[in-house]
């Protein structure tokens, strides 16, 4: 490849991406709580699906999970 396509293409990728770099991490949610919302939309209850390993229930959300209201807006 030529060296001017790639620096056009990087020019261009750090065009798209441009202005989502200050929205990362503005409004941190722990992942539990993320998993509990994302059951939530797919019509699941995060507290009752549960899953079986060593003898011993799991739950994805672990004991900590809570569906973010302020996503679902």
């Amino acid at each position: 490849m030529k060296r001017s396509f790639k620096r056009r293409v990087r020019s261009e990728v750090k065009l798209r991406n441009e202005g989502t770099r200050e929205n990362v991490g503005a409004n941190p949610v722990h992942v539990h709580d993320f998993h509990a919302t994302i059951l939530h939309l797919l019509g699941l209850d995060h507290e009752r699906l549960t899953y079986r390993h060593t003898g011993r229930d799991y739950r994805l959300t672990d004991v900590a999970g809570n569906v973010v209201r302020g996503l679902l807006a």
